[in-house]
Parts: C-alpha cells; sequence; structure tokens
C-alpha cells in the first residue's frame, strides 16, 4: 500500500491529539473531587462503567479504525482513571 505524506501527518495528528485530550482525564477528575461534585465512593462504585466508557471513548477518538490504536488509547485511559481515583 502506498503512503501519503498527507494521511500520515492526518493520523499522526490525530493520535497526539486524542492522547493530549485523554492525559487530562485526571486533572478533570481532581477538579471536580475538589468541588465536590465527584466523591471517591462515586467513582469506585462505578468502576465497571468507567471500563466501558474508556473503550467507547477510545473508539470515538481514535482516528484510525484499527483496534490497536483503540487498545494504545483505552488502556492509558483507564489507568489514569485509577490513577485519578486514588488521587481524588
Amino acid at each position: 500500500p502506498m503512503l501519503t505524506v498527507r494521511g500520515y501527518f492526518d493520523f499522526a495528528i490525530g493520535m497526539a491529539l486524542a492522547f493530549g485530550l485523554v492525559f487530562e482525564l485526571p486533572i478533570v477528575i481532581v477538579a471536580l473531587t475538589a468541588l465536590g461534585i465527584l466523591t471517591p465512593a462515586f467513582l469506585n462504585a462505578y468502576r465497571r462503567h468507567a471500563v466501558v466508557l474508556c473503550f467507547v471513548g477510545a473508539a470515538f477518538v481514535t482516528p484510525g479504525a484499527d483496534p490497536t490504536s483503540l487498545f494504545a488509547l483505552a488502556v492509558p485511559l483507564y489507568f489514569l482513571f485509577e490513577l485519578s481515583v486514588v488521587l481524588s
């Protein structure tokens, strides 16, 4: 398959923006916890829902249709969610 420069840079920039958006999750959750909107007990109670939302969100945000980029974004997203639960 012939790769074009435009296709490569579209994919690379899309992935960089997606990962940049994902790495803001702990900041958002800790801020919502500091404001009293979320509690750590609430986050622990809905952990199963968070796993599903991580994969669904990663499916929408990733620019490619391959499962590799989906898992490359969903797994760090879930670990960042767990980190934010611990920090909150």
